[in-house]
């Protein structure tokens, strides 16, 4: 007997802005809001389980990335060894995971425990709103946004805004929507906190051509909508390989026009690919 596991790649999140801090900040933003989108996908899926199920140790640590600038990343949501099913007897249980990440709300007190509140998401979608912060902004440091206490210290926005703003002075105004989008992913009351599907419909993972604009992310004029099998060419990160030629996979219609592209050889290149990134050849 053989158990065959997926190779998730050896690259976490913590790892992999790292690397990013050294990007074109244009850049930068693109592809954390499609790891942002993508982590978000992982909890709506998360909750459509019965019962929803909770990740509890939500953190860069535990996501890991595959991929390269010019195909594009897909993220892999790993290591449950302190998930919880969102059941009434679990919600009073004693369970873990990093306090750096953990919501307010969440006691370890094993007199009056709290493993989580409701909505169930709201656990994991408060670290998902730190990931995005760590994302946008590489450069932060954990003491700028977190503080060692019993209990721990509500987290200030308007504090992490202005360490932002101190870390990475070039995001300048690029990033009015990720800055509401965190605000609402970590409120301080669970019941106020986006829920994953929200979080998808959110503005700064669905920027428009303007915002595009003012991140320096500029789209073609060209772009329009295409059938499988039409030759198109998909507009890659890197500055060097810039235009990409491939050929229409497949058509997503369920939740907004994107498209699956391959290489002429039928490589895959990437997947639900927005329709501003293509052009006709």
């Amino acid at each position: 007997m053989f158990l065959v596991s997926d190779m998730c790649g050896a690259t976490d999140l913590t790892k992999f802005r790292t690397e990013m801090s050294s990007w074109p900040v244009y850049e930068r933003l693109a592809v954390a809001r499609e790891v942002t989108k993508q982590v978000m996908q992982a909890l709506q899926f998360f909750s459509t389980l019965h019962p929803a199920l909770i990740h509890h140790d939500m953190k860069g640590d535990n996501v890991v990335v595959k991929g390269d600038r010019e195909a594009g990343f897909e993220i892999k949501v790993i290591d449950f060894g302190c998930f919880v099913y969102a059941t009434a007897a679990n919600q009073r249980s004693l369970q873990q995971g990093d306090p750096k990440y953990m919501p307010q709300e969440f006691s370890p007190d094993p007199m009056r425990p709290v493993a989580f509140e409701q909505p169930p998401s709201s656990f994991d979608i408060y670290g998902a709103g730190l990931i995005h912060m760590e994302l946008i902004c590489p450069k932060l440091e954990l003491s700028d946004w977190y503080t060692a206490a019993h209990p721990p210290t509500p987290i200030s926005f308007t504090n992490i805004k202005s360490k932002i703003q101190l870390r990475c002075p070039e995001l300048s105004r690029k990033t009015d929507q990720d800055l509401a989008l965190i605000q609402n992913l970590i409120q301080r009351s669970p019941a106020s906190r986006l829920t994953p599907s929200a979080a998808l419909a959110h503005q700064a993972l669905n920027p428009t051509t303007r915002d595009r604009d003012l991140s320096g992310l500029a789209t073609s004029s060209t772009s329009r909508s295409f059938r499988v099998g039409d030759l198109v060419e998909y507009r890659s990160s890197s500055q060097t390989l810039g235009w990409i030629k491939c050929i229409v996979k497949i058509v997503h219609r369920s939740q907004g026009l994107t498209y699956d592209v391959v290489y002429p050889d039928g490589r895959k290149l990437r997947e639900y690919v927005d329709p501003t990134k293509l052009r006709a050849q």
